[in-house]
């Protein structure tokens, strides 16, 4: 398990090399260290119009320092993927505004669609990322 002073030790020195190759290096973004519910290793909130980003992470899920960098790294894979995000709020306010609404057939459907492509595509990002940091 890793510690939060730890886990605040690592954010501070990983981070601002990961925004800068990633190219996000202009987006503010705020990371918070705190317990997430059922063993959730970190979550990320954007707001791609304004390029704000909060990211947390629970130490306490890590088994150790470099799987804690890995999660850093995948939360913020997500800022990338925030416009597409936007795109899918749009969407899902059309969805919630049909007369089935928040019970909709439809909209679960979609939500779990969306759900799973999004993370597969972080990790596909994933995986292109440390290829290239590899081969360099």
């Amino acid at each position: 398990m890793v510690t939060d002073a730890v886990a605040k030790r690592l954010v501070n020195k990983h981070l601002p090399n990961l925004l800068k190759e990633l190219g996000i290096s202009h987006w503010e973004i705020i990371v918070d260290i705190a317990e997430l519910e059922d063993g959730i290793l970190g979550c990320c909130y954007t707001k791609p119009k304004y390029d704000y980003s909060h990211i947390i992470l629970d130490p306490s899920s890590h088994d150790n320092e470099q799987h804690l960098i890995d999660t850093l790294l995948h939360e913020c894979l997500h800022i990338l993927h925030s416009p597409f995000d936007m795109a899918m709020d749009g969407i899902k306010r059309v969805l919630q505004e049909l007369p089935e609404g928040q019970g909709s057939p439809a909209l679960a459907l979609f939500e779990e669609l969306w759900s799973v492509s999004e993370e597969l595509t972080v990790k596909n990002l994933e995986r292109a990322y440390r290829i290239l940091k590899k081969n360099r």
